[in-house]
């Protein structure tokens, strides 16, 4: 006998293919645009003074500006797209959606269930919100959006609600709490002994 599905349960399936092929396709695809990116945000570490300006000023026009060029590596494209996740997202942080497309890329050429990818997706989104604060706060001070516009906007919005050493606790807080969720670490035998020796050593 079937069994019944709850009243709001969530169901999400996805489309089993026959052919092997499909999923080297899909998962190839998914690598590519893995490469993509991480070749134009690294190109933007040292190209984006040179090419900020040419964007922000034509926006996605520029990609039919013709006789302007862009100094990223992959062109108008490339300097479109790592300014959208660098200065308009998550700043330096943005490398977590390469890791994150390119791990699934990769088991999807090996045909594993795509929702053994979602724990790792939403804990690269909680860690990725979480650097794009951080960054912001220790870095705010210099030209490069390391931060990006949400880490931006949300430290200083946390600052003017909270203040600075409310900040700080904040992010300490959240920080011991991300790490004790996704590693899960044993307290049982902890001692002040272990914990100094441990702080020693780091």
């Amino acid at each position: 006998m079937a069994r019944k599905k709850s009243k709001g349960q969530l169901n999400i399936s996805f489309p089993k293919f026959k052919d092997e092929r499909i999923y080297k396709l899909i998962g190839l695809f998914y690598i590519f645009i893995a490469l993509y990116l991480f070749i134009a945000f690294t190109s933007y570490l040292f190209t984006w003074q040179t090419d900020q300006s040419l964007v922000l000023e034509h926006s996605w026009g520029f990609l039919y500006e013709g006789e302007i060029g862009a100094a990223n590596w992959l062109g108008r494209l490339g300097a479109i797209v790592s300014n959208m996740f660098f200065y308009w997202g998550f700043g330096l942080p943005s490398y977590l959606f390469v890791f994150v497309l390119g791990k699934i890329g990769v088991d999807t050429i090996r045909e594993k269930p795509f929702k053994e990818n979602i724990p790792l997706i939403w804990n690269g989104f909680l860690v990725l919100l979480f650097l794009s604060i951080l960054f912001d706060f220790i870095f705010h001070n210099l030209g490069f959006p390391y931060g990006g516009a949400f880490g931006k906007a949300t430290t200083t919005w946390l600052m003017k609600f909270i203040g600075k050493v409310g900040l700080i606790a904040l992010l300490v807080f959240s920080g011991i709490t991300a790490f004790i969720w996704m590693n899960n670490p044993n307290f049982k035998d902890l001692t002040i002994e272990k914990l100094i020796a441990n702080v020693k050593f780091f």
